[in-house]
């Protein structure tokens, strides 16, 4: 355990359903899990790009 890696990432929140609580994604088409937030670690990096939109939500919407 030591010398394994602790983290993966980087993921993208997406919501936040309750105060302790995050719901997180990896990829566009990733299944989405929600983890405690005591789990979760900044990601010294980039930060991943969003691929939500206001576009794309709102033809979302529009064809619902």
């Amino acid at each position: 355990m030591k010398w394994c890696r602790q983290y993966e990432g980087p993921f993208l929140v997406i919501a936040s359903p309750t105060s302790v609580t995050a719901k997180i994604q990896r990829t566009a088409n990733a299944a989405a899990k929600v983890v405690h937030v005591d789990k979760l670690m900044a990601y010294p990096g980039t930060p991943p790009r969003s691929w939500f939109s206001v576009t794309s939500e709102v033809e979302g919407k529009m064809a619902d």
